[in-house]
This record gives structure tokens, C-alpha cells and sequence, in this order.
């Protein structure tokens, strides 16, 4: 495979492609600091304004002259120059001790700058006894100019207005200039943005933070003897949340790290601020942590309470499938006779293969083949593949808060209940016309979308020949009620399909297929239910049982 090269300066163009995005779509969002940042940054040369999107592109606030070397930009110290008159970065004549020899100085050159400490001490304790000998340092004694790069929570702006993430670099970028990522060409304006309010971004920009900290804290957990002093962390972090959310993503975000939380105080005993915390979040699996943490406590009817509500209208069907686990654990526990659920009859045979030169699913894949079958070893990408043929407008339609940039796989609700609500009318207009046009519109969309990012189509495992196969033996009818499946709840669909599809003549099966030990999974299962209600042939193929 021949290798791409980047063209110089691609970083540049791409930092740009984030000051244009925010300038064009969010300007009356941008505080008059900010717009004097950007204003400031277009006056800087070339040359300077690679160093500075050089200097954002590392880690930490403080840099050394010598470590600063880039072809594309031949005079450092007049790039400097300029950084510093515009006030980009700061050219200190003293600094902090502690910062000095433990973030910038090598063990060697901590030693040169302090002869008189041990050599043989570890690099811990010479900034120790260095901070003791002086608060601070001249910079002129340094072998290189220190720098410090100012304003810097900027960049996370930047970032968070075009990719809703502080934390984003700019990878995506890379991807798409070395070709590996073609992306949809959807609506994007300031009508249909993503943020409408200052605070919206303020309130993620916060949540990324107390996130950071959160999982710096579940790093070190393990080291932390004293459980009031693990619970008084968690007590900051719910301290430092945002509130009064109102924008839906942000929401969710917050919710998913509320879950986690929560789950911590659950594992330190601390139920009623689990409780306390669970309830203030909708997503799963808050409702499912409430009722066992009242199974617990022996608070059996307020659980079945619970219970009852999350199977009258489940998150997912995941949360559905717990909840009736739930209910028949209560049921015992309170002594009410209930009726067992019963199981999926799932039609399934057995057979003996070699597997010694290939994997399971190859072996059944082979041995159907023997047998006139074709047999694809496709396993979710077939039926999604086809999902995302037939719904392609539908993803990229125009949805307010859906895209924030050019450079996405799909929508940002795509994997929420919001995604189907908001575009129910085209979906159903959609599936109208899939009734009407059948197969020839896949093929149709196949053709124009070819090698196009799309969240559900795997190009490299989806050719047209799968397609044509499709075409003879399913029916559009078919189809559909499998779309309707994965529409009523895309996160716990998009998963657990069956290794193989295998068609001869007009026929065709789904085979999941289970080497010695295995067994179905619940996403899988789910499934099955399904195909089961609509009739599509499916089974189980077990090898070497």
C-alpha cells in the first residue's frame, strides 16, 4: 500500500477549519476576549501561527526553545517574537522552582543548575531540596528560552463548538486528509446548530473537567486507604457539576457520569446518597441500581413499585429484559405465585466439524457451501448494512443539534430515543417508499453512496453481490419489520445479529453459530425473539456439541 504524505501545514489548516466553524456559526456566542484572540491570531505571519497551533497540539502550558524544531518554520526566535507581543505566550524572567525542575528540567540538568545536591538521589527529592535552596529561578541561567503558552482554554472552546468535546484532537482531520474518510455532505447552519446558548457550552466545557478529574480519581481509587476520604472526592465532584441543564446531549453526559458516580457511593455502602444520585438521572442503569439497592435493604415494595414502572414503559429493551428478572425475583421474595417467563423456542441443530485449520464460524460457512448453500460470514454488518442503504436521507437529514461539522460518521442522536422521534414523518414517508420501489432503491443508494461514511453500512464487507442475493430471497416486507425493530431502539439492535446469512436459490437462513462452550447471549436472544414474531428463518448451528 502506498503512503500518503501530508502536505505542510496540514495542522494549520485544519486548526483554521476550527476558528472559521466557531466564527461563521457561533460568533454571537463568543466572548469579545475570544474575538480579540481571533483577530489577534490572523495578524500573526504563517510562520508564527504554525508555532502557536504547534504549541496547542502538546501537552502542558510550558515549553523549551530547543525542544521547538520544524522544518516549516525556519526562524523560531522571530515566531516567538511575535507570539509574545501579541500575547500568545509569555517569555518569563523568572519561574517557579517546583515547575521548572519538575516539568521542564532533565535529572542532569536539574543537577547543573544545583551542583551542590546528591547525584544519587532520586529526581523527587532534588526538586524537593531545590524548592528549599529557592522559590524561584532566573531564566537567563537557562541553555534554551522558556515559554508559556497563555490564554489556553480557548483551544477547548474551539474544539467543544465544533466537536462537542473538549478533549477531541484533531485526528478526524487526518483521516479525511489521507483519504480514509469520505464523509456525507449534510446540512450545516446556524439555524440547525448544535449550541444555542453560551451557557451550553460553558455547562459541557464543566462537565469535561469534572469528568477529567473523576476518572484521575478512579485511577488512584486502589491507592486510597480511608473511604470518608474516597467518599469526601466524590462529594467535590457532585459539588462541581453543572446545573440547570437544559441542552439534551450535554444531559446525557451528565447523566452517564451521575450513573457512575452513583455506583461508587453504591459500592462504598452509602445507599441513600446512591439513591439520592440515581434518582436524579433517567438513563440506564439508574432505575435498575435503585430497586436491587431496595432489594437489599429489604424495602421489597417500593422495588416492585419500581419495578412495575420500568415495565410499563422501559428505557431500552435491555432495561425491559432486567426488569422482568426483577419482578420474578421479587415476586418470590414476597411470596406471590407468578407466571415464568416463558423461553424462546429458537430452532437449532448440532454437528461435528474439524476446527483445527480454521474458526468456527469459516467451518460452517464451508460446509454449507458443500451443500449449494452461499453462505456470508457477515455477522451485524448485513442486516445494518441494508438498515443504512434503505435510511441513508433519513440519518443526514436536516435535524436542528444533529451535525456539528463536516466531519461526522452520523448524527449525535443517532443512538438515542431521540433520533426516531425527530424524524418519525420521514421515516415514515421513507418506508412508503421502499414498499413502493423495493430492492432497486438499495441498489440505487449503493451505487450514489459508494465508499461514503455511514454509521451502519462496512463497505470492505458489504459488496453488491450480498445486496443481489438480498434481493432474491427477502422481501421488502420483511425487510421493513426488521428496520422496525432496529428503529424502536438502535443502541440495543445494532448488535447480536447472527454470524452467517446464507442464500441457494430463493431460500435463505441466519445461522448463529457456537463452537464447544458457548452459548446464545442476551443481545442475541433478543433477537431471536424477534425473528420469531416476524417469522424469518433463523437457527442455531452448534459444532462439536
Amino acid at each position: 500500500m502506498q503512503q500518503i504524505e501530508l502536505p505542510e501545514g496540514y495542522y494549520h489548516s485544519n486548526f483554521n477549519t476550527l476558528i472559521e466553524h466557531a466564527k461563521n456559526h457561533y460568533v454571537d456566542l463568543l466572548r469579545p476576549e475570544e474575538l480579540k484572540w481571533i483577530t489577534d491570531y490572523h495578524s500573526l505571519d504563517l510562520p508564527a501561527q504554525r508555532l502557536l497551533v504547534r504549541l496547542y497540539s502538546r501537552k502542558g502550558e510550558w515549553f523549551r526553545s530547543d525542544k521547538l524544531n520544524y522544518a516549516e518554520i525556519p526562524d523560531l526566535d522571530s515566531a516567538l517574537k511575535q507570539l509574545a507581543q501579541h500575547r500568545f505566550i509569555s517569555l518569563p524572567t523568572a519561574v517557579d522552582t517546583e515547575i521548572l525542575c519538575h516539568s521542564i528540567l532533565t535529572k542532569p540538568e536539574l543537577l547543573k543548575l544545583f551542583p551542590t545536591l546528591g547525584k544519587s538521589l532520586p529526581k523527587s527529592n532534588l526538586v524537593h531540596l531545590a524548592c528549599d535552596e529557592c522559590k524561584e529561578v532566573l531564566t537567563q541561567q537557562l541553555e534554551f528560552t522558556l515559554l508559556h503558552l497563555e490564554y489556553s482554554a480557548f483551544l477547548a472552546t474551539l474544539t467543544t463548538l465544533f466537536f462537542a468535546n473538549a478533549r477531541q484532537d484533531l485526528s478526524q482531520f487526518v483521516l479525511s486528509d489521507l483519504g480514509l474518510h469520505h464523509f456525507e455532505q449534510y446540512s450545516l447552519s446556524k439555524e440547525l446548530r448544535f449550541f444555542n446558548r453560551r451557557a451550553e457550552v460553558e455547562q459541557l466545557l464543566s462537565l469535561a473537567q469534572v469528568s477529567d478529574r473523576y476518572y484521575q480519581m478512579e485511577k488512584s481509587a486502589s491507592k486510597i486507604d480511608k473511604l470518608e476520604y474516597l467518599s469526601a472526592l466524590l462529594e467535590t465532584l457532585i459539588e462541581a457539576m453543572p446545573v440547570n441543564i437544559e441542552h439534551s446531549y450535554v444531559s446525557r453526559r451528565y447523566q452517564r457520569l451521575i450513573n457512575n458516580i452513583a455506583r461508587d457511593f453504591e459500592r462504598l455502602e452509602d445507599f441513600d446518597k446512591a439513591i439520592q444520585l440515581f434518582e436524579k438521572s433517567t438513563l440506564a442503569p439508574s432505575r435498575e441500581r435503585r430497586v436491587r439497592i431496595l432489594i437489599k435493604r429489604d424495602r421489597l415494595n417500593e422495588a416492585k413499585t419500581l419495578v412495575e414502572q420500568m415495565l410499563a414503559a422501559p428505557q431500552d429493551e435491555p432495561e425491559h429484559e432486567v426488569a422482568q428478572r426483577l419482578h420474578q425475583q421479587l415476586n418470590r421474595k414476597l411470596g406471590i405465585k407468578a407466571v415464568r417467563a416463558s423461553k424462546p423456542t429458537i430452532a437449532s441443530h448440532h454437528i461435528e466439524l474439524d476446527l483445527c485449520a480454521q474458526r468456527v464460524e469459516s467451518a460452517v460457512a464451508h460446509h454449507l457451501e458443500q451443500s449449494g448453500w452461499q453462505a456470508y460470514f457477515l455477522e451485524n454488518t448485513f442486516l445494518t448494512g441494508l438498515f443504512g442503504l434503505a435510511f441513508w436521507d433519513v440519518i443526514y437529514a436536516p435535524i436542528e443539534g444533529a451535525f456539528l461539522n463536516a466531519y461526522q460518521v452520523g448524527p449525535k442522536d443517532l443512538y438515542t430515543p431521540e433520533f426516531t422521534e425527530k424524524r418519525q414523518q420521514l421515516i415514515d414517508t421513507r418506508k412508503e417508499e421502499l414498499q413502493r420501489l423495493g430492492f432497486a432503491e438499495l441498489e440505487r443508494v449503493y451505487q450514489c453512496k459508494q465508499g461514503l461514511t455511514n454509521p451502519f453500512v462496512h463497505w470492505p464487507m458489504f459488496d453488491l453481490a450480498v445486496l443481489q442475493h438480498a434481493k432474491r430471497c427477502l422481501s421488502m416486507e420483511e425487510l421493513l419489520g426488521l428496520f422496525e425493530v432496529i428503529l424502536g431502539d438502535i443502541r440495543s439492535f445494532r448488535t447480536g445479529m447472527p454470524d452467517l446469512i446464507a442464500f441457494k436459490d430463493n431460500d435463505y437462513r441466519w445461522i448463529e453459530v457456537k463452537g464447544p462452550g458457548d452459548k446464545l447471549q442476551d443481545n442475541q436472544i433478543r433477537w431471536f425473539k424477534q425473528f420469531s414474531k416476524l417469522g424469518i428463518k433463523a437457527e442455531v448451528c452448534y459444532v462439536n456439541h
